[in-house]
């Protein structure tokens, strides 16, 4: 997450910004902190996406903190697009759109159980299938995780484009995950890098990763340009 969406984000845990208020105009949030208004607008699609605002609204907080993690459903197992995309004989791929190496903050201190100040990687990466894109993913990893990580390692195609099998090399073997899967309207700049209209329904799926010892390694955001159904037999 952002810098600004993280000092919005502690405005209104702190109480600065109450349930319900009007926000500033972007413009006026742009003066206040110094940015320009793409990274604002940008700041606030996060808090969108979150479920910390409506649009121009703030929504109470209902900060779901890794401790109540285990009342999430848990996946049987851990699927993976790259591989799923191989099964299906195409071409996985990845690009690079944000790379850095910063403090949590409260934002992903809260999902990731740890210290503000410790070092995430954080990753954002637009993932391809035979050259289409297919999905936005963000990844968010303790830097402690994989110490010697570069920005290289994410750029990828084939089965090297799994962020599981790069933390499989870096000595954290994944276990299990717990996800939460909704339907959400595209944001501006996801839909343009997914060929879609802004307002779009889509899939969006939050997933927090443990590896075989138990340790939390891992919390990720993906936007799906998937097609679903349900298949039920009435009698």
């Amino acid at each position: 997450m952002s810098k600004i969406a993280e000092i919005v984000y502690e405005k209104i845990k702190s109480g600065e910004y109450a349930s319900g208020i009007n926000l500033p105009e972007t413009a006026a949030l742009a003066k206040e902190f110094g940015v320009s208004v793409e990274e604002v607008e940008k700041a606030m699609s996060a808090l969108v996406y979150e479920g910390v605002l409506e649009r121009q609204y703030v929504k109470e907080i209902k900060c779901m903190r890794v401790s109540k993690a285990g009342e999430l459903g848990v996946l049987g197992g851990i699927l993976s697009l790259t591989k799923e995309a191989i099964k299906r004989g195409m071409t996985p791929g990845s690009k690079v759109l944000d790379y850095g190496i910063l403090p949590a903050g409260m934002f992903l201190g809260d999902k990731l159980g740890i210290s503000p100040d410790e070092k995430v990687i954080i990753v954002e990466r637009l993932r391809t299938v035979d050259g289409t894109p297919v999905a936005i993913e963000t990844s968010n990893i303790p830097l402690k995780y994989m110490p010697d990580v570069s920005e290289s390692m994410f750029e990828a195609t084939g089965a090297d484009a799994s962020t599981f099998d790069l933390m499989d090399k870096s000595g954290i073997h994944l276990a299990k995950a717990a996800d939460i899967v909704s339907a959400v309207k595209l944001e501006k700049r996801e839909a343009e890098l997914l060929d879609m209209e802004e307002g779009e329904p889509i899939l969006q799926r939050e997933r927090w990763t443990w590896d075989d010892q138990g340790r939390l390694a891992k919390w990720s955001r993906a936007f799906f340009k998937a097609k679903s159904r349900y298949e039920m037999n009435l009698r």
